[in-house]
C-alpha cells in the first residue's frame, strides 16, 4: 500500500510505478513482471505488516468512499450492513463529515450492528450542546439560570467578544474519543484495522486537507466541524473545518491511494426549492449546498466503469433529523440491495471473508486503566483545582462514562470551552492527560437578560438586566460579579466571591446592593397600599457549596432604606429613613434538569432574616420564607408540583419586606403582585406536554399545559384558614427560547378575576 506523503496532502507515489517500468524493460517476461507487481502491492512503507488478510488471493483492492450529510449519513451504516452480508471486504475508507465518523468507526473496528445501536441511543440534541447535564453543574453555574439571562454568553477583551461558533464541541469531542478509544496508541491511520482517511477544509485558504495520521478522534472532529456551528479544530497549526466545503465525496483520495474498485456512497442533501427558501438560514444553507454539490460532481466524474455509486433516496430527511437515523439506515440498506448485481462481483469466500472480518473487528472499550494523571494546563485555573475536581485516582480501572462525569466537574467551573483528554503510553504505563482549553472569549463573561410581563389589559412592565462577571481572579478561583437592572425595578449589585480551598467548597462573599422598587397591592383587609422606596445594603457571607446540589450561606447585613412615596399603612413613628442591620441565612437546593421547563428534579430552599436593634437597626423583626418544586415526567408529559410560603416571626414586617401574590402561576387571574401582607401561602400543580422539539438554539421546544393553584395572603397568623384559600388556574402555550421561557396564557381566579398574559420569564 503506498503511504501518503504527509498528514495533509497525500500525493500518489508514482516512484513505485516508475521503478516497475524500468525493471520491466530488463525483465520482460510475464512471470517476472507479475512477481515484481505482487511485491510492489504488498509493500507498506509505514509498517512491515500488511492490513490486507486477503492479499494472496489477488482480488481487487476495494475502497469505500462515504460522503458528508449530517443525519443523512446514518444511511452509510445500512450500506455497510449489506456489504458484510454479501462478504464484500473493504481495504480502504475515505470519508467526509458524517461519512468520516461512520467510516472512522468502521476503520477502528466497530461493526455495523454496533453503529446502529450507537446512533439509536445517542441524544443528539444533548450532543450539540456544550453544557453538561444541568443536574451535574456546580451550584455557582446553576445560579445563573435563575437570573433570567439570555442563553448566549459573551466576553470582554477591550470590547464585546462573541464565540466563534455556537458550539465549542466539548461533548462532541468526548463522544468521538469514546467511539475510537480502542485505537489508543495508533498514530498512523494506515495501521488501523482498515486504512482510513478523513477529509477536512483549511478555513484560512479553502484547501482540501486529507488527514492520514495523528489522533483519530481529532481528525473526525475536524472533518465534521460545520463553520459557525462548531469551533474549528486545530491540527498541526492549521484551523480545520468540515470537509464538505472542499470535497464532500472524496473519490480522488481513494483513487490516489491506488484502489482498483471504488464504492462511493453519496448522501448529500438536495437543494431547497424556491418555495422552501423562506429564511436566512435556508439561504445560507443553500449557498453551502451549492458548493458541496459542485465539488461532488467533480469527484463523481473520476469514477471508472467498474466503480459503483450508491445514492440512497432519503426523501425528506434533512441534516438535523437525527431522530430519523433508523429510517436513514434502512434506506441506505435498501439502496445497497438495489446495487447488489454490481456489488456481488466483489464477494469473497466465507473463509476469506472471516479472515478479513476477524482482522477488522475491535471491541469498543468500556473501561480504561489509569496509571497516572497529568494536566496540561497553561491557563488561569490552578492545576490543583483541576486535579481535585477530576477526582481520578491512579491505579484504578475507570469506566469511560464515569470519566465523562469527572471531566464535567472541570468544565462546569465555567473557565473552559473544552476539557479534552488523551491516553498516552509512557514506559508501559497508561497515562491520562487532561487538556482543558480556556474560553476563547476570555475570563470576563457578559450576559444580558430580559423579563416582560403584560396582562394584555394595560398593565405591562419589563426589566432589563446586564451581568458582567470577572472570573479566575486568583489561583483559588475568585469571581467578581456585577449586575445592573432597570425597568420596573432598578437594581445595582456587586459581589466578590472568594473560594477558600482548591476544591472550591467553602467561600466568603462580600456584597452590596442598591434597589429602587415600588409596591402596589391590595392587603388582606381589602385596603389598597402603594409605596416607592430605595434601599442600599451590604454585608459579607460565608458559606459552602453542597456538592453540586445546593449552597448554604450566612452572614451579617447593614444598610439604609428611604421611602419617598407612601399610600396606606405607615412605618413605625412615621419614619421615611430606616437603618437596617441584621443577619441572614439561606439554603438553596437545585437539581432541576431545566430551570425553565423542568422535566425532572427539584428546586427549593429556606431563607431567614432577623433585623436586630442590638446590631444598630431601627426595627426588630424576623422574616422566614421558603418553597419547594418537584417535577416528574412520563414520556412527553410533565407534572410540576410545588408550594411557597412566608411570614413574620414576632413584630410586623416593614412594607418592603412583606409578601405578595398575583400574576401568571401565582394565583393566575390577579394582577402581578396584586395581593400582599404579612403572611402568604401558595400551592400549585402545573401539567404540560412537549408538543414540538427543535434542534435550534432560538426555540428549543413548544409546550401546551395548564395549572391549578390555591393560596392567599393574611395579616395575622390566626387569620390563616383553609376555607379562605383562593382557587385559581390557567391554560397556556409556552416556548423554551434563547431569551427564556415565553408564555401566552389565560388565567382565572375566584371573585371574577381573570387575565390574558404575555409573559417572558419564570413563573415559579
Amino acid at each position: 500500500m503506498p503511504e501518503l506523503a504527509n498528514n495533509f496532502s497525500p500525493r500518489h507515489d508514482s516512484s513505485g510505478l516508475a521503478s516497475f517500468a524500468a525493471v520491466s524493460a530488463r525483465f520482460p517476461t510475464a512471470l517476472e513482471a507479475l512477481t515484481i507487481l505482487s511485491f510492489l502491492f504488498s509493500f507498506n512503507a509505514d509498517s512491515a505488516e500488511s492490513n490486507d488478510p486477503n492479499e494472496a488471493s489477488h482480488r481487487p483492492r476495494i475502497a469505500l468512499v462515504l460522503s458528508g450529510g449530517a443525519a443523512r449519513g446514518s444511511a452509510h451504516v445500512g450500506v455497510l450492513k449489506v456489504l458484510e452480508e454479501n462478504r464484500i471486504p473493504v481495504d480502504f475508507i475515505a470519508g467526509t463529515s458524517m461519512g468520516a465518523i461512520i467510516g472512522g468507526m468502521y476503520a477502528a473496528g466497530s461493526s455495523p450492528e454496533e453503529m446502529d445501536s450507537i446512533l439509536a441511543s445517542t441524544d443528539w440534541n444533548d450532543l450539540f450542546s456544550d453544557r453538561p447535564s444541568r443536574k451535574r453543574l456546580s451550584f455557582r453555574r446553576k445560579q445563573e439560570d435563575l437570573e433570567s439571562l439570555i442563553k448566549i454568553e459573551m466576553g470582554w477583551k477591550g470590547g464585546l467578544t462573541f464565540p466563534a461558533s455556537l458550539i465549542a464541541g466539548d461533548k462532541m469531542m468526548f463522544y468521538l474519543r469514546k467511539l475510537t478509544l480502542q485505537t489508543h496508541g495508533i498514530t498512523s491511520f494506515d495501521r488501523l484495522p482498515v486504512p482510513f482517511r478523513a477529509v477536512a477544509t483549511d478555513i484560512e485558504n479553502g484547501d482540501t486537507v486529507v488527514l492520514s495520521k495523528g489522533d483519530l478522534a481529532e481528525a473526525l472532529r475536524a472533518s465534521m466541524a460545520i463553520p459557525g456551528a462548531f469551533a474549528p479544530q486545530e491540527i498541526d497549526g492549521r484551523l480545520l473545518v468540515d470537509g464538505f466545503l472542499s470535497q464532500n465525496l472524496p473519490i480522488s483520495v481513494a483513487r490516489e491511494w491506488g484502489a482498483d474498485i471504488i464504492i462511493a456512497v453519496d448522501v448529500g442533501a438536495p437543494l431547497y426549492t424556491r418555495d422552501e427558501l423562506k429564511s436566512i438560514l435556508k439561504f445560507t444553507g443553500q449557498t453551502l449546498g451549492m458548493m458541496s454539490r459542485k465539488n461532488t460532481k467533480e469527484q463523481i466524474a473520476l469514477l471508472h466503469p467498474n466503480d459503483i455509486l450508491i445514492r440512497p433516496d432519503l426523501g425528506t430527511i434533512r441534516g438535523l433529523n437525527f431522530e430519523r437515523a433508523a429510517e436513514a439506515i434502512s434506506l441506505g440498506e435498501q439502496a445497497a440491495r438495489d446495487a447488489l448485481d454490481s456489488l456481488r462481483r466483489y464477494s469473497v469466500s466465507e473463509q476469506d471473508y472471516e479472515v478479513w472480518r476477524t482482522a477488522q473487528r475491535r471491541r469498543m472499550r468500556e473501561t480504561v486503566r489509569i496509571d497516572a494523571v497529568r494536566v496540561e494546563n497553561g491557563g488561569r485555573v490552578s492545576t490543583k483545582t483541576i486535579e481535585k475536581r477530576a477526582g481520578i485516582k491512579p491505579g484504578e480501572e475507570v469506566k469511560v462514562d464515569e470519566m465523562r462525569r469527572n471531566l464535567d466537574r472541570i468544565y462546569d467551573i465555567g473557565a473552559f470551552d473544552l476539557v479534552d483528554f488523551k491516553l498516552v503510553d509512557e514506559n508501559g504505563r497508561n497515562n491520562l492527560v487532561i487538556q482543558p482549553r480556556e474560553r476563547a472569549t476570555g475570563p470576563i463573561h457578559v450576559r444580558f437578560g430580559l423579563n416582560l410581563f403584560s396582562d394584555l389589559d394595560g398593565d405591562s412592565d419589563f426589566n432589563f438586566l446586564t451581568s458582567i462577571t470577572a472570573t479566575e481572579l486568583n489561583r483559588l478561583g475568585a469571581e467578581w460579579k456585577n449586575q445592573v437592572q432597570f425597568g420596573r425595578t432598578t437594581r445595582v449589585f456587586t459581589e466578590l466571591y472568594q473560594p477558600l480551598d482548591y476544591g472550591r467548597t467553602f467561600f466568603v462573599a462580600p456584597h452590596a446592593e442598591f434597589l429602587q422598587d415600588r409596591v402596589e397591592t391590595v392587603l388582606a383587609d381589602g385596603n389598597l397600599f402603594r409605596a416607592k422606596y430605595r434601599l442600599f445594603d451590604g454585608g459579607i457571607d460565608a458559606g459552602a457549596q453542597l456538592w453540586n446540589v445546593g449552597e448554604l450561606r450566612i452572614g451579617p447585613v447593614w444598610g439604609r432604606a428611604k421611602v419617598y412615596e407612601l399610600f396606606g399603612p405607615t412605618l413605625p413613628g412615621g419614619q421615611t429613613r430606616i437603618t437596617l442591620a441584621g443577619a441572614h441565612a439561606r439554603l438553596t437546593l437545585d437539581q432541576f434538569d431545566n430551570v425553565d421547563f423542568p422535566r425532572s428534579g427539584f428546586l427549593g430552599g429556606l431563607e431567614f432574616f432577623s433585623s436586630r436593634e442590638e446590631l444598630g437597626a431601627d426595627l426588630n423583626y424576623n422574616r422566614l420564607t421558603g418553597g419547594w418544586n418537584h417535577a416528574f415526567s412520563f414520556g412527553e408529559n410533565t407534572v410540576l408540583g410545588g408550594f411557597n410560603f412566608g411570614g413574620k416571626i414576632g413584630p410586623d414586617l416593614p412594607f418592603y419586606e412583606t409578601f405578595t401574590l398575583g400574576g401568571f402561576l401565582n394565583l393566575s387571574g390577579f394582577a402581578f403582585e396584586g395581593l400582599g401582607d404579612q403572611y402568604f401561602g401558595l400551592a400549585r400543580l402545573v401539567c404540560y406536554r412537549r408538543v414540538l422539539r427543535f434542534n435550534k438554539r432560538a426555540v428549543e421546544a413548544i409546550y401546551v399545559g395548564g395549572s391549578a393553584e390555591t393560596g392567599g395572603v393574611w395579616h395575622k397568623f390566626s387569620d390563616i384558614d383553609p376555607d379562605d384559600l383562593i382557587l385559581a388556574g390557567s391554560v397556556f402555550v409556552g416556548a423554551d427560547t434563547l431569551f427564556g421561557p415565553l408564555y401566552l396564557a389565560y388565567g382565572q381566579a375566584e371573585g371574577g378575576n381573570h387575565a390574558f398574559y404575555f409573559y417572558l420569564g419564570r413563573g415559579f
